[in-house]
């Protein structure tokens, strides 16, 4: 009730003051009509304001902001797999493929990628995995993990996959697993997750600035990194718009664009109408 007052207060103030300043203007028309009528014109500022404030507060879908003259960031709520140019693909160390909810959860941007663009035939994603994969060694090999992947990477390994002629698909690994087969992000970076999460960033960024050839870059939001933080998903989106701030000097004075994807789920946790740009 008091945010809704506060901001209602804040459209009234503009308004009045948009409205005040033809009065001033056209004082005979101020004397003539205003005056004589002021319980009517004051009723038309109260509506107007009530619109405005209406209109002001009305979800927004999406927002574009503009980082220190030279990067556009877009946040909206769409489908990631939908966008042209690169999609960024978080996935665990062994870029693994199989889709059996047992090591790759369904409700990952891993497996909804595998399931959108190799869903009959992951042979055809395994043999451009191996190829992209040919010139970077392995840091161990598994040989328990009978029916998956063996060669272990390290954490923030990446390579790159051609979806069709408008789409490229970045895999990063962003995720571990124990001897149990168990991803164990938490664990491994409660004491130091923050810095590994800015290190994402510093690479993804870096990247940007020698491959992306200009070309449309999409993320989603990592729930699992950052879900050790003490934040909500509001302040976990405003903290990632934050690093990607922080860190934009990396793009020296190229204009690049970032499209952060939001689930439409998220709708409920997240207002776009509380960002503020930089």
């Amino acid at each position: 009730m008091i945010k809704f007052l506060k901001d209602f207060m804040k459209s009234l103030w503009i308004i009045s003051i948009l409205l005040t300043i033809p009065t001033l203007l056209f004082v005979d028309f101020t004397k003539n009509i205003i005056w004589n009528n002021w319980t009517y014109y004051f009723i038309i500022i109260l509506l107007i304001s009530l619109i405005y404030w209406i209109i002001r507060t009305l979800p927004l879908k999406n927002i574009n902001i503009k980082i220190k003259n030279k990067l556009n960031v877009i946040i909206k709520y769409w489908d990631l797999f939908s966008e042209k140019g690169i999609i960024v693909i978080p996935v665990n160390e062994y870029f693994d493929t199989i889709v059996d909810d047992e090591i790759i959860s369904k409700n990952t941007i891993h497996w909804q990628f595998i399931n959108k663009y190799f869903l009959w035939d992951t042979r055809e994603l395994d043999n451009k995995i191996k190829i992209e994969l040919n010139n970077i060694e392995s840091i161990e090999k598994n040989n328990s993990r009978k029916k998956w992947k063996k060669n272990k990477y390290k954490l923030w390994t990446s390579i790159k996959i051609r979806l069709n002629n408008e789409q490229v698909a970045i895999l990063i690994v962003l995720s571990k697993f124990n001897s149990n087969n168990t991803a164990y992000i938490k664990r491994w970076y409660s004491y130091n997750i923050n810095i590994e999460f800015q290190n994402f960033f510093i690479l993804m960024l870096e990247w940007i600035y020698k491959y992306s050839q200009w070309k449309n870059v999409n993320i989603s939001l990592i729930w699992s990194w950052l879900s050790w933080l003490p934040l909500d998903k509001q302040k976990n989106l405003e903290y990632i718009l934050f690093l990607i701030y922080l860190y934009s000097w990396i793009l020296k004075d190229r204009n690049e664009l970032i499209q952060i994807i939001l689930h439409k789920d998220n709708k409920k946790e997240i207002s776009l109408n509380k960002i503020n740009t930089f």
